[in-house]
């Protein structure tokens, strides 16, 4: 959820956003620097409300957004696969009772795809003209396409997972080439990127409070970041509890997704769930000491099994190679 705090008329501003909130608060920043403070803001509005264009309400909106959602891009995807398992269910068992046992899941299945596509129809009346409607339909991507950072923005930090593992779920890029070399040298840093162990929720939180330890230890850094602002933000540290453990416990969406009480009666291979895809570490990324930490230590709990930490995005990782079998090439 984006957050901001906000100073005296004149002074500085502070946003916080996890990667839910990040894109609209990089646009809100975006219009700060256009139009100065959101007061100033309405007669620009009114402006781009009016010059919208009708044939835009028709299209298809398929920024910002993602996950399941690529798979109902069209509503008869989801009665085909709906009317296809169940007619697949019958046609296998033979018995009335084995054909039920199978068809039920398969029902619901087709049930949640079909109302998630109608959740995802939107129906605009009455505009620009009485009488008018269109129709179009929003449709989840989770793609972020401006990487642009202000450089009038003294002061950005990005807390970055190394074990999401969904392909819908990318590390957006922030900040140009260009900027960044533009901006080296200062102190605090322009832009700080840092890598901590565990998936998109281990690092921003929204897990049970004992199996937060892993985004406990991206909390605290956050908090320390804001300690070398010029005018640090006040916090009560009272209330801040942390009990951050570079071995806590890491979470995996994809597993979580396909044991979800909606698909247990699912075969395995007729589980759906997030399509995956792996990040990556640049060989000299900055990670946080704990990443280290956790790579030196015994097993850890990923998800529903215990093993060593050993994420391939960190095998040719200059700080990390000497801790994987065999040890990964020096770098020419």
């Amino acid at each position: 959820m984006p957050v901001s705090a906000r100073g005296p008329p004149g002074g500085s501003r502070t946003s916080f956003a996890d990667a839910l909130g990040v894109r609209a608060r990089r646009m809100r920043v975006a219009r700060l620097r256009r139009y100065g403070d959101l007061q100033s803001c309405y007669v620009a509005a009114r402006w781009s409300v009016a010059s919208f264009s009708t044939s835009r309400a028709c299209a298809p909106r398929q920024e910002g957004c993602g996950g399941l959602g690529r798979c109902l891009s069209r509503v008869h995807q989801a009665l085909v696969l709906f009317l296809a398992f169940t007619v697949l269910a019958v046609l296998v068992w033979e018995s009335v009772l084995l054909a039920a046992a199978f068809g039920i899941p398969v029902l619901w299945t087709g049930y949640k795809l079909l109302t998630t596509r109608l959740r995802q129809r939107k129906v605009i009346r009455d505009w620009p003209n009485a009488g008018d409607r269109k129709v179009h339909y929003a449709v989840w991507r989770m793609k972020n396409y401006d990487r642009f950072l202000d450089t009038n923005v003294k002061f950005a930090r990005h807390a970055r997972a190394i074990d999401e593992n969904r392909k819908h779920f990318p590390v957006a890029g922030w900040a140009y080439s260009h900027d960044v070399q533009r901006m080296e040298g200062l102190n605090p840093p322009w832009l700080r990127q840092v890598w901590f162990s565990g998936n998109h929720s281990d690092i921003g939180g929204s897990h049970p409070e004992d199996e937060s330890r892993l985004s406990d230890i991206a909390l605290g850094w956050m908090v320390e970041q804001l300690d070398e602002l010029e005018h640090p933000i006040m916090l009560d540290r009272k209330r801040l509890r942390l009990w951050p453990d570079p071995f806590g416990m890491q979470h995996d969406e994809r597993k979580a997704l396909a044991e979800a009480g909606w698909q247990r009666w699912l075969p395995k291979k007729f589980r759906i769930t997030w399509p995956e895809g792996r990040r990556k570490v640049h060989p000299k990324a900055d990670l946080h000491p704990t990443v280290l930490e956790r790579l030196a230590g015994g097993p850890v709990t990923e998800h529903d099994i215990r093993r060593s930490y050993r994420p391939s995005q960190l095998r040719d990782h200059h700080l990390a190679r000497k801790h994987f079998s065999p040890p990964a090439p020096e770098a020419r």
